[in-house]
């Protein structure tokens, strides 16, 4: 934003400065006939609101086109998706748009008003653009084309600065861009949203539901297992119904447990609703059941997960909760290796009102409701192991309490309840095989008999690759208009040094100069420009890129460091080319006239 902000102002800088340029010998002749400087930068000024009255209702409908378009492809990488996309028509937005390019105009303007009011009727017959010099040096090895080249641009400074950064700018956006998206590493990606190479169930279990009787069917399981070839299969079980295991803690455990995702003033409420029993107090938890084969794709933290599977004891996992990058977070709110935990699993629920100890009706107010497990069977457990469950195969969503594992048999054991399959996922022996089992699924999934839905590495790669073309499509449309308006004061620069000097290459061809010596002296401007600003492009990137990238690891974690100077080199065959063919191209529109013609108009 503050590249495409500085670029904007440059480039309505130099369109009026061109326009003061083009016009300082019809200033120096108003000044003759009593025209005061103050006049003169309020003509400039009112040219300029002129101007805005068309371009900024112009610029206001376009950006609102534009955002219009954008926005739905914006939405669509989000969870909320394009269907919820809607483009504000805020009064505000267009009033601070307006406000923001009329301030910017009128900022870009005030120098070439202060170039035009300060310049004398005489001085303006003769306008070169140059700035004064302190000292001037004789020079006794000769004139050269390149030299003369060069001693133009340093007439000014600043402009000469301004152009060549405005060109470099877009280079290193789109280098730092080019950088940014291909720093994102599917690998890392696939490896953290994946854990299998298909995981199936249904839309309610892929939209994050919860309390869902059944998930998956063990028909369909069948039938896919039937249909597919695979290595690794399994399910992952939970307990069907409206009412979670309850984990008992005492209220310092309880209440650092629930602080993590509650604000302070809200965990006094929580507190009174929460089931209790004597000084313990309840958290809903979730335990899900893992089939034998999946337990490997667990990570553990601490502790060992082959005493999981002990039938002799009452063990249990605990999936602790870690960062983007997999770095445990929030452990103090754990219990240890070793320790007991008492879990009701409820079979029989309901809220009272606890002012008066009676069923709730509808009339109690949700702070009065105290939650009362009136039918459990319990079990303590002793915890065996702090692991990590890869997203994909757990619950998707998350309660107050923790999020525990068990074997699928000893879950249905203790919960003495019938559990129904989460999830059913597996993986492929060979690419052939992904690729059947791709086609299979999808074929099936398409009927909505089936109410099945599934994701696999493939459907996975689909989404990386639209999240990357989502910010290709934004970034290259913000380095595209920089790019565009970098060009542009490349050419609006080169156009006010021919416009302002036509009196001196006049004076230069008269005293012998050739048309291709001062065609050469152009390019030869040209070619600096371009030089300097691949040169400070690559200078900028090489600057810029560490820094970036240090950022973005610490912001996405499937980005790798990929330091690249591709698009700053990239660009330097399109500079040359814009160096040589601009001033040519405006040179011959500006030397129609002879050089009779052009000494005498700049004499008259």
């Amino acid at each position: 934003l503050l590249l495409v902000v500085f670029t904007g102002y440059l480039i309505i800088y130099n369109i009026f400065q061109i326009s003061v340029t083009g016009d300082i010998r019809f200033y120096g002749l108003l000044k003759t006939i009593g025209v005061t400087p103050r006049q003169l930068r309020r003509i400039i000024r009112e040219q300029a609101l002129a101007l805005c009255a068309v371009g900024i209702p112009l610029g206001l409908l376009a950006g609102w086109s534009v955002g219009a378009l954008l926005t739905p492809v914006v939405m669509e990488q989000t969870t909320l998706g394009a269907a919820s996309a809607s483009v504000s028509a805020s009064p505000l937005i267009f009033l601070a748009s307006a406000l923001f390019a009329l301030v910017t105009v009128l900022l870009s303007c005030a120098r070439p008003g202060r170039i035009a009011a300060r310049v004398s009727p005489v001085e303006a017959t003769k306008y070169t653009e140059a700035l004064p010099t302190v000292k001037k040096h004789r020079m006794f090895h000769g004139t050269k084309v390149g030299r003369m080249a060069m001693a133009n641009l340093g007439r000014n400074r600043s402009k000469t600065i301004l152009v060549i950064l405005s060109l470099a700018l877009c280079v290193v956006l789109l280098n730092v861009l080019y950088a940014y998206v291909g720093g994102f590493d599917m690998e890392k990606y696939l490896d953290a949203r994946t854990c299998a190479d298909f995981i199936v169930s249904s839309p309610a279990y892929f939209r994050y539901a919860h309390n869902v009787d059944e998930y998956i069917s063990q028909g369909m399981i069948d039938q896919i297992a039937a249909n597919t070839e695979q290595t690794i299969s399994g399910c992952g079980w939970c307990i069907p119904g409206t009412s979670y295991p309850q984990v008992w803690l005492t209220k310092e455990r309880w209440t650092e447990c629930v602080s993590v995702y509650e604000f302070d003033e809200s965990i006094d409420s929580l507190l009174r609703q929460a089931a209790k029993r004597g000084e313990a107090i309840a958290v809903n938890s979730m335990i899900e059941g893992l089939d034998e084969a999946l337990l490997g794709k667990l990570a553990v933290i601490d502790g060992d997960l082959a005493a999981l599977t002990d039938p002799d004891a009452h063990n249990i996992a605990l999936a602790i909760r870690t960062d983007d990058y997999g770095n445990p977070i929030d452990q103090d709110i754990y219990p240890a290796v070793g320790e007991k935990l008492d879990i009701s699993y409820v079979n029989e629920d309901y809220f009272i009102d606890a002012r008066s100890g009676k069923l709730s009706d509808e009339e109690t107010p949700p702070e009065d409701l105290q939650y009362v497990v009136a039918g459990s069977k319990d079990v303590e457990y002793t915890v065996c192991a702090w692991v990590t469950v890869p997203y994909p195969m757990g619950f998707r969503h998350g309660t107050l309490g923790y999020d525990l594992v068990l074997p699928a048999k000893r879950l249905q054991e203790d919960s003495g309840q019938t559990v129904v399959p989460l999830l059913y996922l597996f993986d492929t022996p060979d690419a052939a095989a992904e690729s059947a089992a791709e086609e299979y699924l999808a074929d099936l999934t398409s009927d909505d008999a089936f109410a099945l839905m599934y994701e696999s590495k493939a459907t996975m790669r689909a989404d990386f690759e639209s999240f990357q073309n989502f910010f290709l499509l934004l970034g290259g449309l913000l380095c595209t208009i920089i790019g565009i308006v970098g060009i542009l004061n490349f050419f609006n620069a080169v156009m006010t040094g021919i416009l302002s000097r036509r009196r001196e290459f006049a004076v230069l061809q008269a005293v012998g100069m050739t048309n291709s010596q001062l065609k050469a002296m152009l390019i030869f401007e040209g070619g600096y420009y371009a030089l300097g600003a691949a040169t400070l492009a690559l200078m900028l990137s090489l600057l810029l890129e560490p820094l970036v990238e240090r950022l973005l690891v610490n912001l996405f974690w499937f980005f790798s460091p990929r330091l690249t100077f591709l698009p700053a080199l990239a660009a330097l065959p399109v500079f040359a080319l814009l160096g040589v063919l601009v001033p040519l191209i405006l040179y011959r529109a500006a030397a129609k006239q002879t050089i009779v013609e052009r000494l005498r108009e700049a004499e008259s």
